[in-house]
């Protein structure tokens, strides 16, 4: 607290304006700088013109009564604390202040100089513990919230490493079984090499989901949509024969867009959809193009259609496809959606004609 403490009282009675700047220069033990307004609106003027320590405030002024001036004055002055004073021992209205915020109520004809001198220390000591209370709340607060998402990036990053490591470690490992013991070949080598390179690319694609998640920027730069599409509608072939699923690729020419090479996930998680939850429809359909100046990728299954109210969250963290122990954890699409905002995109699932799904994302094009 500083050596001078600047009071500021807001009283029409000039006997009282009076009383209280004699008690103040009576006392010797602190220093007082004292000023004062007989109005509510003048008081209100000059307490934005400069800093007060404390505002004393009457419940009876020409320009508002009771309640009015104490409530009107801590609205504006949230910072500084407010002692009410009263011509009578109405203490309902005192109570009341004090209930909205003011720090005491003293009633005028009671005053002694030593409770005086010590309701305003006291005022001005709990405001400031006031203020130290909220202000270690809010951080503790802003804390817990950095937490909260701190959590969840860590599982949403080990849902993704673990997701797509296992598919290509899985992939590395069935290869390499095929390989020993025989002689080379070629092809199988650089699929082998191919994974590896996958593997690569996904601990850098999980680098970059840390900075997505997190609304960082993410560096763009030129892709072809239909390269990506291809690279990787091609890495899940093996996948497709497994679940006995044929691929219809209905892809043209180049689509360039501004995008980090993480939009792969995108994809990835639309067959990987596609494949665990509509190997009855026996067929994908994987296209792009333009449409309404968007540049789209569409991933179109004919299996069981998705409920039109899970559609609306389908894209949220959690919410899965079934409710079956096949149905995964419920990531995917989550990371498909928070890309998606990274980008710009827009995402969306509506029924395909016939039957099953159509997952979509839409790009901004390239501008050269």
């Amino acid at each position: 607290m500083n050596d001078l403490i600047k009071i500021f009282l807001v009283e029409d009675d000039i006997e009282d304006i009076q009383i209280i700047e004699e008690m103040l220069k009576i006392q010797k033990q602190f220093k007082f700088h004292f000023e004062f307004d007989t109005t509510l609106a003048g008081s209100i003027k000059k307490l934005k013109e400069q800093k007060f320590d404390v505002i004393l405030c009457d419940l009876g002024l020409p320009d508002s009564f009771g309640l009015g001036g104490p409530l009107s004055l801590n609205n504006e002055f949230p910072d500084i604390p407010l002692i009410v004073l009263s011509g009578s021992s109405d203490e309902v209205n005192c109570i009341q202040a004090v209930a909205n915020g003011a720090q005491d109520y003293l009633v005028k004809n009671e005053i002694k100089i030593d409770t005086f001198c010590r309701s305003i220390l006291y005022a001005i000591e709990r405001k400031n513990a006031q203020k130290a209370l909220a202000k270690s709340e809010a951080k503790y607060r802003n804390l817990a919230e950095q937490l909260a998402k701190t959590n969840e990036l860590k599982e949403l990053l080990i849902d993704v490493i673990t997701h797509d490591l296992k598919n290509s470690s899985s992939g590395i490992y069935s290869f390499i079984s095929l390989v020993v013991g025989q002689e080379q070949d070629k092809e199988m080598i650089d699929y082998i090499k191919l994974l590896s390179q996958r593997l690569i690319e996904t601990i850098s694609n999980a680098s970059t989901l840390s900075k997505v998640t997190s609304g960082e920027d993410i560096q763009k730069q030129k892709i072809d949509l239909n390269e990506i599409t291809c690279e990787i509608t091609e890495e899940f072939s093996h996948l497709f024969q497994s679940a006995n699923i044929k691929v219809d690729l209905k892809i043209n020419g180049q689509l360039f867009i501004e995008a980090n090479p993480i939009i792969s996930e995108v994809v990835k998680n639309y067959l990987s959809n596609a494949i665990k939850y509509a190997p009855d429809g026996e067929k994908i359909i994987v296209e792009t193009g333009k449409v309404n100046g968007k540049i789209f990728l569409m991933v179109k299954d004919f299996g069981e259609q998705i409920p039109e109210q899970k559609r609306e969250v389908i894209f949220e963290r959690n919410v899965r496809l079934k409710n079956d122990e096949k149905s995964g954890s419920g990531f995917g699409l989550a990371i498909v959606k928070r890309i998606a905002g990274a980008h710009n995109a827009i995402v969306e699932v509506v029924p395909n004609e016939s039957k099953g799904n159509i997952f979509s994302i839409y790009f901004e094009p390239f501008e050269y």
